[in-house]
């Protein structure tokens, strides 16, 4: 079993949520703080770099940090562009 924990900036004066339990991609995918991404209609595609998982905007010319994924090298990714 895999851990996603959201990303929250410094500046925000809040506690962090605990981490999100998931085992597949399609798992993290449907995690309900990530499905409050992607739904603009500049959404590119989501994408893993070491362990954040980043919504990407703009083709790649915009990108935020959605949170950390605990074991990345657990999680089966499609080869090709975004995840």
């Amino acid at each position: 079993m895999n851990e996603f924990r959201q990303h929250i900036p410094d500046f925000v004066d809040i506690e962090s949520p605990p981490p999100c339990k998931f085992e597949t991609t399609e798992d993290l995918l449907n995690l309900e703080i990530v499905q409050r991404y992607g739904k603009g209609k500049n959404f590119s595609h989501f994408a893993i770099r070491d362990n954040c998982l980043m919504e990407i905007l703009d083709e790649g010319f915009h990108w935020w940090v959605v949170g950390y994924i605990k074991t990345p090298s657990q999680l089966p990714r499609p080869k090709g562009r975004g995840l």
